[in-house]
C-alpha cells in the first residue's frame, strides 16, 4: 500500500463523516420541533396531575433585556437544546433570622431536574442529559449523559417518549422531595456507571455500581456459601484413595 492509497482511504472516511454531520445538522430543526411537541404533551398531562413542568425551546436562550435587544454574558454558538424541566419547589426548610430591624424568613428551594436533548453541530451528535435537581444555594452537580446518537433519524416520537419515564425515575432518585424504590436507585446507579464519560475516565469522580460497604457485604455472604458448596461437593463426590 502506497501513500496515495492511504490518503484515498482516509479521505473517503472523512468525506463520509462530513456528509453525515451536514445531514444531522440540516435535519436537527425538524427533529427539535418533534421533541418540543412531545415535551409539551408531557407538560400538559402533568398539569392535570398537579405537577408543574415547563419546556425551554432553543429560542428561549436568547432573551432580550436592554433597549438594544442585547444581553451580556457568554452563549454557546451553534449548540442548541430542548429542555423539559420540573418547576422549582419549596423544600420546607430554611432560616429564620430576628434582628433589630425585624424578622426575616429565608426558604430553601429545589431547582427541578432537567431532561436535555442537546445538539452539537461540530460532531453532528445529539446527546440526552439528565440534569439532577439542586438546592438554590448549591452548585449544580454533574449531569448524567443518558444516551446519544449520530443519526438524527433516531429521534422519532417513540424514541423521545421512551426518555420520559427514565427521566422521571432519575428525578425520584435525585430529588429530596421524592421517595425512590430500591429498583429506581439501582437503575440510576447503572446509568451513571455506563455513562460513556465514566467509562473513558472523563468525569472527576469514577462512578461505581456498588458502594464499598455493599462489596464488603457481598464478600462476607459469598465466602460461607462457597465453603458450603465445596463441602457438599466433597460429600457427594468422595475420593477413593
Amino acid at each position: 500500500m502506497d501513500v496515495r492509497q492511504i490518503w484515498r482511504k482516509e479521505s473517503r472516511k472523512r468525506i463520509k463523516n462530513q456528509l453525515r454531520c451536514e445531514r444531522v445538522n440540516r435535519n436537527w430543526p425538524l427533529h427539535a420541533q418533534r421533541v418540543v411537541d412531545v415535551f409539551r404533551e408531557i407538560q400538559a398531562e402533568g398539569d392535570k396531575h398537579g405537577v408543574v413542568m415547563f419546556v425551554q425551546e432553543p429560542e428561549w436562550f436568547q432573551p432580550t433585556y436592554d433597549g438594544l435587544g442585547r444581553r451580556y454574558g457568554k452563549y454557546p454558538l451553534g449548540e442548541t437544546s430542548v429542555i423539559l424541566c420540573f418547576m422549582r419547589q419549596r423544600t420546607g426548610t430554611g432560616v429564620f433570622e430576628r434582628t433589630e430591624e425585624g424578622d426575616t424568613h429565608t426558604f430553601d428551594y429545589e431547582e427541578g431536574a432537567q431532561l436535555v436533548v442537546h445538539h452539537s453541530p461540530d460532531q453532528g451528535v445529539v446527546q440526552v442529559f439528565f440534569s439532577p435537581p439542586r438546592l438554590s444555594k448549591d452548585n449544580k452537580e454533574e449531569a448524567l449523559l443518558y444516551t446519544h446518537t449520530f443519526n438524527s433519524d433516531d429521534l422519532t416520537r417513540d424514541w423521545v417518549m421512551r426518555l420520559v419515564p427514565c427521566f422521571f425515575t432519575f428525578n425520584r432518585v435525585e430529588s429530596l422531595l421524592e421517595r425512590p424504590s430500591v429498583i429506581d436507585r439501582l437503575r440510576v446507579r447503572w446509568w451513571r456507571f455506563i455513562d460513556i464519560r465514566n467509562r473513558r475516565g472523563y468525569l472527576e469522580k469514577l462512578q461505581h455500581v456498588l458502594t464499598p460497604w455493599e462489596l464488603i457485604l457481598i464478600a462476607g455472604t459469598t465466602a460461607p456459601l462457597l465453603w458450603l458448596l465445596s463441602w457438599l461437593w466433597k460429600l457427594l463426590n468422595p475420593i477413593n484413595l
